[in-house]
């Protein structure tokens, strides 16, 4: 295993702890008396099981930070413009536009991923070759 799947476990697991001692909260109990309990096999389980799973809660606050950022950037992009043109349209007019914008972008991506074009290079001799496509 190289160092990018290591931390890649280490974060789903820290993520999963977090998340099961949200729906559990007798875990954040558990993992403190574990911490202060005197026997250093489980106080080091219960200091790695806590700041595995404040590790886990920073890394869900990361991603909704991502996810906030991702969504006042679309609504930036397609929010206000949309909101221009229902102010200069009208709603009615402005449901029939975006109808017909979709149905545009539909067709154009089912064209896109309809044709497939394959080439094919039949060589001959070192001077001759004939590509087929189909």
């Amino acid at each position: 295993m190289d160092e990018d799947a290591l931390t890649f476990v280490f974060l789903v697991t820290s993520v999963a702890l977090f998340i099961t001692g949200v729906v559990w909260q007798g875990l954040w109990s558990l993992l403190f008396s574990m911490t202060i309990s005197g026997n250093i096999f489980c106080e080091t389980i219960g200091v790695a099981g806590l700041v595995l799973s404040f590790v886990g809660a920073f890394v869900l606050l990361y991603f909704a930070l991502i996810c906030l950022a991702y969504i006042f950037i679309f609504a930036v992009i397609f929010g206000i413009p949309a909101y221009l043109i229902y102010l200069a349209i009208g709603l009615e007019y402005s449901i029939v536009l975006a109808v017909v914008i979709a149905a545009t972008v539909l067709i154009y991506l089912m064209e896109i991923h309809a044709v497939k074009v394959e080439h094919y290079t039949i060589t001959l001799n070192l001077h001759r070759r004939y590509v087929i496509k189909r």
